[in-house]
């Protein structure tokens, strides 16, 4: 087994995790003491009952973590990138209000929230493009233009903060911050002014045409690059695994947030680096 050595913190349990290393053995008496970390063995199969409705998944994920995650010690982030939907806003009410009103223009009949919260994630295009299975191209253009225009005049009738956002983003007011979805651009940038959470973000990208959304990580890398912050030093919080894959992509570390519209297996199957039950746990994450 390859093992590394690193210093660990005081500690009194055994089998703590360490970032992506876990520690096979310590009872530690002085803070400088030198103590051996191996990697994580791989995990189980994810039993077939995880899996999403099949219309409205690109992806699947064969592995996933058995056992609990434990804390790991604080991080130092000086730029933390942050998604909308189902990490600070709970949007899905109205976001299935929008598609099932498209549908209804169209003749087709509605879709229950569960179902439609299982497409969401990687655009408008592609929302409608799952919610009209074997539709044609004009058909879900046009039902992705009556979307936008239903949701644009109902944007915020349901949607609604998770708790402790506000207090989160205040508490990190020291820091650089981003907003990063695959959520139209138009949209994105209306709620956070209706919501008044646009002040806390130093740079807001949404989704654009010309723009490649996540899991591709070139937003995320301009973002670095524009805020002027090494990969090292950034950390981003989703509910998505869009927003995993495009963390791990561009080489910062990622949060997952348990609270929002994946199932906590698909994500932990990622491995990420931390994981919260809300947003306020990121205060005592992150120093």
């Amino acid at each position: 087994m390859n093992c590394l050595t690193v210093r660990c913190r005081p500690a009194q349990a055994t089998g703590q995790k360490f970032g992506n290393f876990w520690c096979t053995h310590y009872r530690i008496s002085a803070p400088n003491r030198k103590h051996k970390i191996s990697r994580r063995p791989s995990s189980p199969p994810l039993s077939a009952s995880a899996r999403l409705h099949p219309t409205c998944r690109l992806r699947t994920f064969p592995h996933s973590i058995a056992e609990e995650k434990l804390p790991a010690p604080s991080f130092q982030p000086t730029l933390l990138v942050f998604d909308l939907d189902g990490t600070l806003v709970d949007t899905r009410q109205d976001l299935a209000n929008a598609v099932n009103h498209a549908l209804h223009s169209l003749g087709r009949p509605p879709l229950p929230l569960a179902h439609l919260t299982a497409c969401l994630g990687d655009g408008a295009r592609m929302l409608l493009t799952r919610a009209l299975p074997g539709g044609s191209a004009a058909e879900i253009e046009a039902g992705l233009r009556r979307f936008r225009e239903f949701y644009a005049e109902h944007l915020l009738d349901h949607s609604r903060l998770y708790p402790g956002v506000r207090e989160t983003l205040r508490h990190f007011a020291g820091k650089k911050k981003a907003l990063l979805s695959n959520k139209p651009q138009e949209f994105v940038t209306a709620m956070l002014q209706r919501l008044q959470l646009a002040g806390h973000f130093d740079m807001i990208v949404g989704g654009h045409p010309a723009r490649k959304l996540k899991p591709d990580p070139q937003s995320l890398l301009d973002i670095l690059a524009n805020l002027g912050v090494a990969p090292v030093s950034a950390l981003i919080i989703g509910d998505g695994e869009n927003d995993l894959i495009a963390g791990r992509a561009a080489g910062i570390a990622t949060c997952a947030v348990l609270y929002g519209y994946r199932p906590a297996e698909t994500l932990l199957a990622l491995q990420p680096d931390y994981t919260v039950q809300a947003l306020p746990e990121l205060i005592s994450l992150i120093t």
